[in-house]
This record gives structure tokens, C-alpha cells and sequence, in this order.
């Protein structure tokens, strides 16, 4: 499902595997957006900017991808270029 307003456009698909299993990476990757989507669910708030919340996104999503081991590196230095 995505919606567009005023030139901002949001994305909230999931996707799942065409013969109903995922592989490992597919686990990885696919629980990796599921645990960065909550993450930000339960941390936005009146107040709480867009930015914060896109960085909390993308830290979430570093560190599932790491414990997968899909990413090598240390988190920080990885945030460091977003």
C-alpha cells in the first residue's frame, strides 16, 4: 500500500515470498523492515521529528541486518553516511 500528498510518498508493503517460504536472507531482510516499522511505531509522538524517526528506522534496520549476518561493520560508523 502506498499514498502520495503533496509530493511526500509513503510505502507500507510487505512482501512475501512466491513459494510461500523465505530463505535466509529473505528472513533477514524481511524482518529487519518488520522490527525498524515497529521500532518507529512505538517511538512516534507529537514532537518527535520525521528526521529522528527515519534515523531510528535506519538503525534498526543496520543492526537486524548485521545480526543476520548480511552487514559487516560497526553500526555507528555506517550511520555516520546516512
Amino acid at each position: 500500500m502506498g499514498a502520495e500528498y503533496y509530493c511526500f510518498a509513503s510505502d507500507i508493503t510487505c512482501s512475501f515470498p512466491a513459494n510461500g517460504k523465505f530463505t535466509k536472507r529473505q528472513k533477514g531482510i524481511y524482518n529487519a523492515v518488520l522490527e525498524a516499522s515497529r521500532a518507529v511505531i512505538a517511538g512516534i509522538k507529537p514532537g518527535v521529528s520525521w528526521i529522528d524517526m527515519h534515523l531510528l528506522a535506519n538503525r534498526v534496520m543496520l543492526v537486524n541486518l548485521k545480526e543476520y549476518g548480511l552487514l559487516q561493520g560497526d553500526v555507528d560508523d555506517m550511520m555516520k553516511v546516512l
